[in-house]
């Protein structure tokens, strides 16, 4: 699994990038909405705050895990718990911004009328054209990164939990473990330890140490007076 510390570097620097398009587009829209009409579109404060927080918080999950192993932001339990968050709060930014770019900007952005106006949702105020089609722009970009960041997101979310649920149904501890860590091997656990078997043998059978075998016929004792050597065990012994 080394493609795995990859994807996440990967996917969280590319959401943060794509978060500072998103501060600009969604900061831009309210000042200009604001300006003119004196509001601004719900959808373009939830972009510009889940932005916010999403380059206050994953610069700070990577610069830890890079610096430190084990950290409490690092562990992938929390790491899945804050994503989700994140996850939801786009996800709901972009349909949102969906829902507007569909009523707001539903005929485009470059139809003029004969007196020179364009002829949209968005032209409440007699501002120059340049200005209503940024704006009109704007609504279009902001859904679009609204919707890549929670694919990205939703992608390394479900590569994670399908990667830490088969490592707990392994017995390792995955979920206290950072990413890391458990594509080095530290969350794997070790294999099973084996044992040597040993034999029993019953103890009759077992010779006493430092004596003779059990039910074995000892050599006759006496003087050796030459001629034929003695057989052992003699003729006509039982056999055991």
């Amino acid at each position: 699994m080394a493609w795995l510390p990859l994807l996440r570097l990967t996917v969280l620097s590319t959401s943060v990038l794509f978060s500072i398009i998103v501060i600009g587009l969604a900061g831009n829209l309210i000042h200009f909405t604001t300006y003119w009409w004196g509001y601004y579109y719900v959808f373009s404060a939830l972009s510009l705050a889940t932005a916010v927080l999403t380059l206050i918080t994953l610069p700070v999950m990577i610069a830890v895990d890079f610096m430190r192993t084990g950290a409490f932001t690092s562990k992938i339990v929390v790491e899945l718990v804050w994503l989700f968050f994140l996850w939801v709060l786009w996800i709901a930014s972009a349909g949102m911004s969906a829902s507007a770019a569909s009523t707001e900007v539903s005929g485009g952005c470059n139809y003029i009328d004969s007196t020179g106006l364009i002829q949209s949702p968005l032209s409440h105020a007699h501002c120059s054209s340049g200005d209503l089609n940024t704006a009109c722009r704007e609504i279009s970009a902001i859904t679009a990164f609204d919707f890549i960041i929670w694919f990205l997101l939703s992608a390394y979310m479900i590569s994670l939990l399908v990667i830490a649920i088969r490592g707990h149904q392994n017995g390792a501890p995955v979920w206290s473990s950072s990413v890391k860590e458990h594509s080095a091997g530290a969350g794997v656990p070790s294999e099973k330890q084996t044992y040597p078997t040993t034999t029993y043998v019953p103890a009759a059978t077992q010779p006493p140490a430092g004596g003779h075998p059990y039910n074995t016929p000892q050599p006759a004792q006496g003087t050796y007076t030459g001629g034929a050597p003695a057989q052992y065990p003699p003729q006509g012994a039982a056999q055991v």
